[in-house]
């Protein structure tokens, strides 16, 4: 679940972005709501989930890194985003 961890700020973007971009589209309020609601709800439990799968750890073990892509690569200089 720690390798899942970049949803906590993904799922809440694209929950905003389909509402921003469909949300006029869509009459019902309700559902937007529930879209909008769901995503952050859902990136809490992924945040909670990697959580406590973090404590299960050892202590010298529990600095995570996720690197997503590499965002510059010049002459052996490697800048992650992670």
């Amino acid at each position: 679940m720690i390798n899942l961890i970049y949803l906590t700020v993904l799922l809440p973007l694209l929950g905003f972005a389909f509402n921003g971009l469909f949300g006029s589209k869509i009459k019902n309020e309700k559902v937007i709501g529930i879209i909008g609601s769901s995503t952050v709800g859902i990136a809490f439990i992924v945040t909670l989930l990697a959580f406590f799968e973090t404590l299960n750890l050892p202590v010298e073990n529990r600095s995570n890194t996720v690197e997503l892509f590499t965002w510059l690569s010049v002459a052996g200089l490697n800048v992650k985003f992670a």
